[in-house]
């Protein structure tokens, strides 16, 4: 398939605009990373931050496809991650509810273990989120992406 040329604007934009997305948005991911005290609250709109640069990032890839090649399951990767963990927080926030106005003893231990559980998958998600976000780093990912958005820039 022949490659698409793309219009001026959309190469301006592609070379000032979507940089200045990715450093925030990587700046941010460190601080989220490294804080292993982050509120769910915190995590939760760092996954919506992921998601807009992912849907950014998607519609670039239409045109800079061999510069973003493999950028879209990263940020898919590191979303669902997010996602689970906020799943994780909803659960925990519906059974820490249900405590305060169930009355039975065995309705009260039941909802006990099943908050225990969400919290437990919660902070395996915190982690997992962790994880990725160091490999991420290790691999000098944000340092490629950039490189790669200059030199496709510097291209066309």
């Amino acid at each position: 398939m022949r490659r698409v040329r793309p219009a001026r604007p959309v190469l301006t934009h592609f070379r000032r605009l979507l940089p200045r997305l990715l450093r925030r948005y990587f700046r941010k991911g460190r601080a989220l990373a490294a804080d292993r005290r982050a509120a769910s609250e915190q995590l939760h709109c760092f996954r919506i931050r992921t998601k807009r640069i992912r849907y950014v990032t998607e519609l670039y890839a239409e045109v800079f496809e061999r510069e973003l090649r493999g950028v879209l399951a990263q940020f898919r990767g590191i979303q669902q991650t997010l996602g689970a963990h906020q799943d994780q927080s909803m659960i925990a926030a519906y059974f820490e509810g249900r405590l305060k106005k169930v009355k039975s003893a065995t309705f009260k231990k039941e909802y006990r273990r099943l908050l225990e559980r969400s919290r437990k998958r919660q902070e395996s998600l915190r982690q997992a989120f962790s994880r990725r976000w160091r490999r991420l780093q290790r691999s000098d990912f944000e340092q490629g992406l950039l490189q790669r958005i200059k030199v496709a820039g510097a291209r066309q």
